[in-house]
Parts: C-alpha cells; structure tokens; sequence
C-alpha cells in the first residue's frame, strides 16, 4: 500500500508543510541562475515525476517480539559527567533471550562514550551508562539503544524510541545587583545565586578575579545544597575612585572520570568607587 506522511513545522500563523517523498524520481536541474524583472537570482526547482510512485511505501509485517523501553525520552546531561539511560525489555512471549544491549552508532560529539555495556549482557532491566568530559561541547543529540535477542534460535534486533540529550553546565552564577558601590575605605557585598543543575553534587567555589587597586575580595565557597552567595569587597583607604568592571570565577569538581577542576563562564558586574559624596542610598557597608 501506499502511505503519505507530511511534517509541518514554522510558526502558528505561517506553518510551512513538506510531504515525505518515496522512490520515485526527483531530477535536480543544474544549471546558470535565473534572474528575474527585479533582479534577483530565483533557484532552479527540481522536476518530481509523481507517477513513477512519490508516495511512501508500506509494508505490514508482525509484530515485534519484545520491546525496548526507556523511561525519559529527553534528559538534561552534565557536562564533564556520566549519566545513566534506564531500559527496560518487555518480552512478549516465552523462549525470547536477551543477547545485549548497547546503543546504536553514537553521533559525533566529542568525549562521548559508553562505559558499561558488556555488563548488560543478558540484562533484561538496566543503566546504559554514557561519559563525557569537559571537552564535550554543549550540544544537543539524540541516542539510540537497540537490544540483540534469540528468538526461537534467531538473532533479532530491537531498537528504543530516540532520547533527546541536551548537555548543559553543571551550574550558573547570577548577581543580584548589575552594580555595587563602596567608598574609599568601605565594604560592600557581592551578592548572587547559583543555579544547580539537579545531579550537580559539588562545592562551587567563588571569587573576584579582577578587583581593582587597593580593593581585596575575600573568596567564598558554597556547598551542596546551597544556592545563595556573598563576597565581602573592602576598598582601601586611597582607592582610585571611578568605575570598573569587575568579574566573578568560579569553579568546582564534578564527579566522575575527568578530575580537572570544573569552571563556568565568569560573571560581570561594574564596581563604583566614589569618595564621602557616594550617596547614601548605595550599597555600602560602613
């Protein structure tokens, strides 16, 4: 039989529609650029021949044997971690043996490996375990496990729905404030948040890698569990005063195979220097 699938994608008001082609001819005219009355180049469009059979073909055949489920189709991965992919097999029938599991060709995304899988031999129920480093860009892809089966002495081939991986940072920094001001031979507090993600376990450690002269800023470190942060800054008597931009570093270990100690993106914040006329509305800490 035949069967027609369309996709259709674009925003609400202008959805675009594309219908899936089957094995019938398409001939992609080569040739110079047209250039229309306003003189502009219009692309050649391909020639379909429609009746030499465009449409899908479909064939019905038997059900599977057993099927290959994972618990979340789309998962939020650390960089630099390991993360699991629960499976589960479902059989459906007796005489059906569980070969391995493994996933199918993995796509090319850097420092992306598969830890485990000759521990799944013969395992109906499990963790694929995946690693990364923090080398591996933050890309999103998707993985797919397929499971090998004797059925009635027959080797056959399951696959899972596709998991959708997005890997992220381990964690974020956000001020409160985009400025703080002290005067000369006064305190102030750079306060923040820390945005965890949730199978982020570290100490994130915190400080300013830029203070201006005469200005100290003692580090902080904040541990798991903890999202609120605050750096004391102490301008010295006979600071410069102006305006400067300042930067938070941070870092932090995470778990797993690469021990190099983990950093984020620094986070800015402009620091104003001002003498006895600061006003007194500011953020200073006498």
């Amino acid at each position: 039989m035949e069967l027609a699938i369309w996709g259709e994608g674009g925003p609400p008001g202008h959805p675009i529609r594309r219908r899936a082609q089957g094995p019938g001819l398409v001939f992609t005219v080569k040739g110079e650029e047209i250039i229309n009355l306003t003189g502009d180049a219009t692309p050649t469009r391909p020639t379909i021949y429609p009746w030499m059979g465009i449409e899908l073909p479909l064939a019905l055949g038997a059900g599977l044997p057993a099927e290959l489920q994972v618990s979340d189709r789309n998962l939020r991965a650390v960089q630099g971690m390991d993360f699991p992919l629960p499976f589960q097999i479902v059989k459906q029938g007796a005489g059906i043996v569980t070969e391995d599991v493994r996933e199918l060709p993995l796509p090319r995304v850097k420092d992306l490996i598969t830890k485990n899988t000759n521990e799944l031999k013969g395992v109906d129920k499990g963790k694929l375990m995946m690693g990364t480093t923090q080398d591996t860009p933050l890309v999103k892809f998707d993985l797919v496990l397929s499971a090998n089966l004797q059925v009635s002495g027959k080797m056959e081939t399951i696959v899972a729905p596709a998991i959708t991986v997005d890997l992220v940072r381990a964690y974020t920094l956000e001020l409160k404030s985009p400025r703080v001001t002290l005067k000369s031979g006064g305190k102030v507090e750079l306060a923040g948040v820390i945005h965890r993600e949730p199978t982020f376990p570290g100490t994130v450690k915190i400080s300013v890698g830029d203070p201006p002269d005469k200005v100290s800023c003692g580090p902080v470190e904040v541990p798991n569990g903890k999202t609120d942060f605050s750096l004391t800054c102490e301008a010295a008597s006979g600071a410069q005063e102006g305006e400067f931009a300042v930067h938070l570093v941070s870092s932090a270990i995470v778990p797993g195979a690469d021990k190099r100690e983990y950093t984020s993106p620094p986070v800015g914040t402009q620091m104003i220097i001002g003498g006895d006329k600061v006003a007194a509305n500011d953020k200073d800490i006498q």
